[in-house]
């Protein structure tokens, strides 16, 4: 038995495919956000492919995070959210739905160290 409720207008699958397609429009969104932070702190941002998990580094006093494009997205933010959650932005403007996938992702950290 499926729970919550249901659009009357539309069908199971469709309301399924509508969530995938916001869900991944939110993502994309989030992706383009993470951009924009990068160029406001001057952290640049390499989308690269190979055998590797990317991360945060700093290179002759420049920083990157380095993300694998052939990952899921979802692996993607992550992997800019764990980066960025190794510089102070604590004074940085940042959208709340940027704010909130951060501070999800650092509770989530937090909570695997345990």
């Amino acid at each position: 038995s499926r729970t919550g409720k249901r659009c009357s207008w539309l069908s199971w699958e469709e309301q399924q495919r509508w969530v995938t397609l916001m869900s991944k429009t939110k993502s994309k969104k989030i992706l383009e956000l993470f951009y924009e932070l990068g160029e406001k702190m001057d952290v640049k941002i390499v989308n690269a492919k190979g055998d590797f998990q990317g991360g945060y580094c700093q290179v002759n006093d420049k920083r990157h995070i380095v993300i694998n494009k052939i990952k899921p997205l979802d692996q993607q933010l992550n992997i800019l959210a764990d980066g960025f959650m190794k510089l102070n932005i604590n004074g940085v403007f940042l959208p709340p739905i940027l704010r909130d996938f951060i501070d999800n992702r650092e509770k989530l950290t937090d909570a695997k160290q345990r």
